[in-house]
């Protein structure tokens, strides 16, 4: 009798956090974890009619490879769930990489007039300091998948806005120090995630997840001088307008905890 009592007790309470689990209300959370990005491909153009003014006019597009450094994230969410399991968020994310290495594959160049143009393999890569920074604010859409336990499986997806600020420079041999890029790009957000939630209590959870983050080609724009190279003498020639167009894919494995009101 004493065991029947014992087993009723436990059952009762597994289906008290698994309804409190499921109840309909506002939420909050938030999540923390590691950060791994993918190397990012680009195109830096110069624009070198500063240097050389037309005619002719000079192209130089340099195709190029940044590899990032394990970083971290960090994501703030408001949100309301229904019973069907259907859940509705905002967040606010924040990104943090540094960056390791920049390497030119290829630079394409054309001369107009004659008319010009080729492609030549590089190549060559140098050490990359700096960081790239992504502020994020997102609008999710996920689902619950409710079941008798305080385990509770879910997918979501999202789209939003990006704030990428990126602050690159290069270490090259007897050169020095070379200032690349210094810029904040916007771009669109979108995203996609996967984890479990395990319910503590009628309020408490904790949850592990894996969230994929991507944008559209982020554009910076910039100017390079002389002064931006380490051991060049500065006002050797006039500013060059620089612009670099690449993209931002993260892969987020994260923990969090979330409150139900």
């Amino acid at each position: 009798m004493r065991g029947k009592l014992l087993t009723a007790c436990a059952a009762t309470a597994l289906l008290f956090v698994a309804q409190g689990a499921q109840a309909e209300g506002f939420y909050v959370g938030l999540k923390g974890g590691m950060n791994l990005t993918n190397n990012s491909s680009g195109t830096l153009s110069p624009d070198l009619s500063p240097v050389i003014p037309p005619p002719p006019s000079v192209d130089i597009d340099l195709n190029t490879t940044i590899e990032r450094n394990l970083g971290g994230a960090f994501i703030a969410a408001v949100g309301y769930g229904f019973e069907s399991g259907l859940r509705v968020e905002g967040e606010v994310g924040y990104r943090l990489n540094g960056l390791d290495r920049f390497t030119v594959d290829s630079v394409d160049i054309s001369i107009n007039p004659p008319g010009i143009s080729g492609s030549l393999p590089i190549g060559l890569g140098a050490q990359m300091n700096g960081h790239t920074n992504v502020l994020s604010f997102m609008a999710n859409v996920a689902y619950d998948f409710h079941n008798d336990s305080g385990f509770t499986p879910y997918i979501g997806a999202g789209a939003g806005v990006a704030l990428l600020f990126t602050d690159a420079s290069l270490t090259i041999p007897i050169i020095g120090d070379v200032s690349l890029i210094d810029d904040t790009a916007v771009a669109f957000a979108y995203q996609a995630m996967a984890g479990v939630d395990y319910a503590i209590d009628s309020n408490w959870s904790v949850n592990l997840e894996y969230r994929f983050f991507g944008t559209l080609s982020p554009d910076y724009n910039d100017s390079f001088t002389s002064d931006d190279i380490g051991n060049v003498p500065p006002g050797l020639f006039p500013a060059v307008p620089l612009d670099y167009e690449s993209h931002y894919y993260a892969h987020s494995i994260l923990v969090g905890v979330t409150y139900s009101f």
